[in-house]
């Protein structure tokens, strides 16, 4: 199954974690270091302290999004591997140089624009957060908003790519050719099956015909 293409509505339970863990394992307890950094060597009414605070907090976007695109990218290709194979019957030099590839595509496609969209949505709320919220509250406050970030981020790693050699659009799963061929085969046998369904009741109207003219 490919989790990456369930209809709209569908909880996509895989999409979701991954979205969790993000959040849960990289962006809190980075920003929760860095508001301790900023505390030590940036403290509130130093001259200076506040546009460094938001020129420093924003300029993660960077990094960060550099690591979630490869995160995600390669945690739902490895899951949907496993969802179809056992880990033992499965080609991991295959795995992770398609998994590289995918990254890279996706890099391409999104990074860019992910990031100026990141620096205009975090810009503004990082200087209300590190000029008006107490020390105790400023990851909270981030994570309120990292909320709706997330929603962001999740829907600009599951968007089309598009393929500048032979113009077709996939999703961020299974770019591979190797892969491709493997859906393809299933759609043309049934294909052939089809045509000769048809064929055949063809002859068999045309024998019936014959069969009333005589």
């Amino acid at each position: 199954a490919n989790f990456t293409q369930m209809p709209l509505g569908f909880f996509d339970p895989v999409r979701s974690a991954s979205m969790i863990g993000w959040s849960t394992l990289a962006v809190t307890p980075l920003f929760m270091q860095l508001f301790r950094f900023m505390e030590t060597y940036l403290p509130k009414g130093k001259t200076g302290s506040l546009p460094a605070r938001v020129l420093l907090t924003t300029s993660c976007a960077f990094p960060m999004n550099v690591l979630f695109f490869t995160y995600a990218t390669c945690t739902h290709y490895l899951i949907e591997e496993l969802y179809v194979s056992s880990p033992s019957m499965l080609d991991w030099e295959k795995i992770l140089r398609n998994m590289k590839n995918e990254t890279r595509l996706k890099l391409q496609q999104e990074y860019w624009s992910t990031t100026q969209n990141s620096v205009m949505y975090w810009s503004p709320l990082n200087a209300i957060n590190h000029a008006f919220v107490p020390p105790h509250m400023k990851t909270v406050f981030l994570n309120g908003f990292q909320m709706f970030w997330n929603c962001y981020l999740s829907l600009a790693q599951h968007r089309e790519i598009e393929l500048e050699s032979d113009s077709k659009k996939c999703t961020s799963s299974h770019i591979n050719q190797d892969n491709e061929s493997s859906r393809k085969t299933p759609k043309k046998a049934l294909l052939q099956g089809k045509l000769t369904v048809e064929t055949s009741r063809l002859s068999d109207s045309d024998i019936g015909s014959s069969g009333q003219t005589v």
